[in-house]
């Protein structure tokens, strides 16, 4: 019974590693374009670069959904410190991840139907883009970057 536990974990995190990585190619390039539109803006780059680096960091098969619940805590955190204008939004879409990875860990395995491997990565490509819409460039409407 503890190893199909352990078989349905294992896929699960799998599950989401795979639907992560399709999402990579996306991210790159939202994380990118962020970092061109910011990189004028000493916080907004830094809060970019806390994302970026948030998103791409691989994490260990054991203990998986802790991992990413302290990194989210992590993530929140220092956009509470950073204070960029798009602190808020990325605060608010990490904090809306904790309850996610903490019900996800907690389940006891999912099927194909669960929406978790799609809402986790949609959430992450939202804090891209919340760094690109609340860049400088774009809300003062300069056209030099």
């Amino acid at each position: 019974m503890a190893a199909n536990a352990l078989l349905s974990h294992n896929q699960q995190v799998k599950n989401q590693r795979q639907s992560a990585s399709k999402m990579d190619g996306f991210c790159a390039i939202l994380f990118a374009i962020s970092i061109w539109l910011n990189q004028r803006d000493g916080k907004m780059l830094m809060l970019t670069l806390v994302v970026g680096i948030g998103i791409s960091i691989t994490v260990p098969d054991e203990g998986f959904y802790l991992y990413c619940i302290a990194g989210e805590i992590l993530i929140c955190a220092l956009a509470s410190i950073i204070k960029a204008n798009a602190s808020r939004a990325v605060f608010w879409l990490c904090a809306l991840l904790v309850p996610i990875h903490f019900l996800a860990m907690h389940s006891k395995g999912f099927d194909d139907s669960d929406p978790y491997p799609y809402i986790v990565p949609l959430y992450e490509i939202a804090q891209l883009i919340a760094c690109i819409y609340l860049s400088k460039p774009l809300i003062t409407g300069t056209k030099n970057v």
